[in-house]
């Protein structure tokens, strides 16, 4: 998509689009998820927010922290769903914004995360 996904700015020399404000932060806390349903979820995510942020993931402490400090000004709703039902929740929310599956092998992640890019789609493991 790059330069042309809709909603976002890449005018004059920005090498980062600037995104759309977010209304409303859906957060879900993957803390306890497996490495594989972190990675999946994350790009998934990836694609969900662009143009406008969306969803919100707590990975860490620190991810818990950021929320209250930079965005305590935006709703949230926070998803009663954790771990590794992350991902079964966002499916069914936000299937519509995916256009398809990447599947991986581990040696060739940045192939797929390049071709994640170009197609709106979201990465799983082997």
């Amino acid at each position: 998509m790059g330069n042309e996904a809709i909603g976002l700015d890449w005018s004059g020399d920005r090498i980062i689009p600037a995104f759309q404000a977010a209304e409303l932060l859906d957060i879900y806390d993957i803390r306890g998820a497996s490495h594989d349903i972190q990675l999946t979820v994350t790009t998934m995510v990836g694609v969900i927010n662009r143009p406008r942020p969306r969803v919100y993931l707590i990975i860490s402490d620190d991810d818990a922290f950021w929320l209250s400090q930079a965005f305590s000004s935006v709703a949230q709703e926070i998803s009663p769903r954790s771990g590794n039902d992350v991902l079964d929740t966002l499916i069914s929310a936000y299937r519509g914004s995916i256009q398809g599956l990447i599947i991986y092998d581990p040696n060739l992640i940045d192939i797929a995360d390049s071709v994640l890019e170009l197609e709106d789609g979201m990465i799983a493991g082997d």
